[in-house]
Order: structure tokens, then sequence, then C-alpha cells
């Protein structure tokens, strides 16, 4: 059985549903869940042949290959991945980073020291520490929890749109990798399986809509998500590793 770490995010409900209904993925494969950072550990110990793996940590893993055309990314706003501040930009002294995604980090780091030319004291975060968001103390905040708090602060700057302001270019956070253990003949299957839940994004997110009354889940998943890494994905992957290595 080929196993799968998948990210227990709003973002990926397209790609979960897809995996969960699928005959071929019922007979072959065995579906582990967890937070972005969680993926990449898991593939990286062994104990996952695919995951969906935050770009930051790819060049971590031992033997990999990138599943081309499919992954987590975003053309303008996306809604998730916000620095969450009571002050304005010029007035914040400490960030806490996510501890979460070390993508979502190293996008804040980039435009910290290129774009915004701030000079922020980053702190290793725990669980809550949204809590600590006060005075001049701010935390970058993604995922679920960023959607959830999101009208609760007096700044919030999102990161997706803030990277399109400086390269003109989408974001991306995640893509799908492999071990290598799954054949070609899987890898093909695996993303038509991936492919399913990206046309069907619409249906799965009306579908849903109904549990989640503190934001637009349609909007959220058919003009903020893109699941797809094209050309112009591919370049901002480039420029974030190349920035990111020079910080």
């Amino acid at each position: 059985m080929i196993k799968i770490s998948h990210v227990e995010y709003l973002n990926t409900l397209p790609y979960k549903i897809a995996l969960e209904n699928s005959d071929f993925i019922r007979k072959t494969s065995n579906i582990t869940k967890s937070h972005p950072a969680g993926c990449a550990t898991e593939l990286k110990n062994g104990n996952a042949d695919i995951g969906l793996v935050p770009i930051a940590a790819i060049e971590d893993l031992p033997e990999h290959s990138i599943i081309k055309g499919f992954g987590l990314a975003s053309k303008r706003k996306v809604n998730s991945v916000l620095l969450m501040s009571q002050v304005p930009l010029s007035k914040i002294n400490d960030v806490y980073l996510d501890y979460q995604s070390r993508s979502s980090n190293g996008y804040l780091k980039i435009l910290s020291n290129y774009y915004w030319k701030t000079n922020f004291n980053f702190l290793n975060s725990q669980p809550n520490y949204i809590s600590k968001i006060k005075d001049k103390t701010a935390a970058l905040v993604i995922g679920d929890k960023a959607l959830q708090n999101l009208n609760k602060f007096n700044y919030v700057y999102d990161l997706a749109e803030e990277w399109y302001k400086f390269s003109n270019l989408p974001s991306v956070y995640a893509v799908w990798v492999t071990n290598g253990k799954a054949d070609d003949n899987y890898i093909e299957k695996f993303k038509k399986v991936l492919e399913q839940g990206v046309v069907n994004r619409q249906t799965i997110a009306t579908e849903n809509a109904h549990l989640f009354n503190y934001f637009n889940l349609v909007k959220y998943l058919c003009e903020n998500i893109s699941y797809r890494i094209e050309k112009d994905e591919v370049k901002s992957m480039d420029l974030f590793f190349k920035l990111l290595k020079n910080i």
C-alpha cells in the first residue's frame, strides 16, 4: 500500500474529497492527515511515500521528486496566510512565526527583508500563540486559524497579496512530492484523482459551505486558492528559493 500524507486544512478540501472518494486510492493507498510541516516530516522519515509538502521543506527531503502540475498556490489574495497585528508594519517589533509551515515563514522573511524593509525580531511559536498578538507584537497566522481570526485585529497583511505586489507572481505554498516508491502508473492515476478534486471544487465548496458560517467557502476555494502549478508558479518558486537563501 502507498502511504499518502495529506494536509488537514480547508484549502485542501477538494483534494481531500477526491482522495477519499476514489476507488483507486481506497484499494492501493493509506491516507494520514497532518499540518504542512508534519507532512514534510512524515515523508522525510519514511512514514509516507507521497505528501503535500511546503515548498520550503523540499530541499530537506533525502530522495524525492515533485509530482508536476498540482499543489497549493494563490494568484493574488489568499486570506489564510496573514500577518496579524494591532499596530501598522512600521510599529511592529516582534513577530511570532507559524510553527506549522516553513513556506509561509519564508514568505514573511523575504517580504520583510526585500519589500517592506522592516527589521522584525522573529520568534518561534507554540499552539495558542495568537493570544500574544498585542501592543507591538504581531504574528504570522495561517490556514484555518487565519480564517477564523480574520476580523479580530486592527491590521491584517495578506502575504499572497504582498508577494504579488513585490514580484508580480503567484504565491506557492505546497506541492505534491513522492519518494519514488510509487511507480509511474500509480502517479498518473493519482494525478487523475487530484484533477477530479480541482475540476469539482465549486461543487465541493457549495456542498460544504453551510459548515463554515464565518467566511465564504466557495469564494475561498474557487478564487483565493489555486491548485495548479504552472509556468508562473514554477517561476515564483525559483524566486522564493533564491531570495530565501540570500537572507
